[in-house]
């Protein structure tokens, strides 16, 4: 029984491992084709390119986020990782709603633009 128990375990941690792997990589491939795209948008000097920016990088942001969860849960459970989780988490919540507003204040500023034309 101590065997299957064991066995489960370890397969519940390189998959929880493999996940966070994953997640973190998706962010970073999220981040790369974002920043990629606004390169682009950038010299077509396209009104939209800081609202899909920021777009983008709160997605990215959110798989990592989801990544440093999954890595924390595998790893040992100390104080010392607990306080990290909390500051990556606390990091993580301050860009995005920092983001957000900056897509909310992007919206309204085109929705104005489009008001007075």
């Amino acid at each position: 029984m101590e065997n299957v128990s064991e066995i489960l375990t370890s397969i519940v941690r390189y998959c929880a491992e493999f996940s966070s792997i994953l997640s973190e990589l998706f962010g970073v491939l999220v981040l790369v084709i974002t920043t990629v795209r606004g390169v682009m948008s950038y010299f077509k000097k396209d009104k939209a390119i800081k609202r899909r920016l920021a777009a983008g990088t709160s997605l990215a942001l959110q798989f990592m986020l989801g990544g440093e969860v999954l890595h924390t849960l595998v790893a040992r459970n100390t104080w010392q990782n607990i306080g990290i989780l909390g500051c990556t988490i606390a990091f993580h919540v301050v860009l995005t709603v920092l983001l957000h507003w900056e897509l909310k204040s992007e919206k309204e500023l085109e929705e104005i633009e489009r008001d007075s034309e």
